[in-house]
């Protein structure tokens, strides 16, 4: 290790993640290094080659460039889950999170996460409540 060597490696690394590099300041002999968060569009990986895709722990895969093998029966596959959830609420409005997230297979905080960006509200009782769109 040679002195200052770290500052240069934190740089190299923001930068092969396409991260703007930080700033540093100096407080009274302490050190503050500001990481700017980066403004990822809806998709984060839409600026990836048309071959690569994340797998669900966000790790980039390359991935067949045909559909020929994917099969014919799983057209709500490429449903998106914020449709999905919307299905699901329009069929059962008084249906609970957790038989959402069990219904979709995914977690309960994922749900309620979706529910938010969507603008979706539980109003009333917990047991006889129902949803309601709030824009």
């Amino acid at each position: 290790e040679n002195w200052g060597s770290g500052a240069k490696r934190i740089i190299d690394a923001c930068r092969a993640q396409n991260i703007e590099d930080p700033t540093w300041s100096d407080h009274g002999g302490f050190i503050t290094v500001t990481f700017k968060r980066p403004n990822y569009a809806r998709n984060p990986y839409e600026n990836l080659e048309d071959n690569v895709a994340p797998n669900k722990s966000g790790v980039v895969l390359n991935v067949a460039q045909s559909i020929d093998n994917v099969a014919p029966n799983e057209e709500n596959v490429a449903q998106s889950l914020d449709d999905r959830i919307l299905q699901i609420i329009k069929s059962n409005p008084t249906i609970k999170r957790e038989d959402i997230a069990i219904q979709l297979s995914v977690n309960k905080k994922t749900i309620e996460r979706h529910l938010k960006y969507l603008g979706i509200k539980w109003e009333g009782h917990s047991k006889t409540g129902h949803w309601i769109l709030l824009i």
